[in-house]
């Protein structure tokens, strides 16, 4: 979900296909877009329950995008990796991603759904 008006991004679900490409392009050139005529602030909020390696390398080229978006165009961007409690792959994920894209990330723990 893209709310221009807001500055939000949300990522959230479980994304599994094989070539998440077609989805994760549309994003992209959602974002592009966006970075045009941008929010004040801009807030990325991903809870990815369960997510594949092709999703992993998509997310890591999506977050990337953004981080330039903030060190080029000095805009306000916030990334939070969500997980619920006790999930500690998805954390690690969170962490992971954290330290490849060299950017905060808020790791933000919530409660398990039901």
């Amino acid at each position: 979900m893209m709310d221009f008006k807001s500055g939000l991004i949300e990522i959230r679900g479980n994304s599994i296909p094989e070539d998440p490409s077609e989805f994760f392009r549309k994003l992209e050139r959602a974002i592009e877009e966006y970075r045009k005529s941008p929010a004040p602030s801009t807030t990325a909020n991903i809870f990815l329950n369960i997510f594949n390696t092709s999703t992993s390398k998509w997310m890591v080229y999506l977050l990337l995008r953004l981080k330039e978006f903030a060190q080029t165009d000095g805009h306000n961007v916030i990334i939070n990796w969500l997980y619920e409690r006790g999930d500690d792959d998805s954390l690690e994920a969170g962490r992971g991603f954290m330290k490849l894209l060299k950017y905060p990330v808020n790791l933000i723990e919530t409660e398990p759904e039901e």
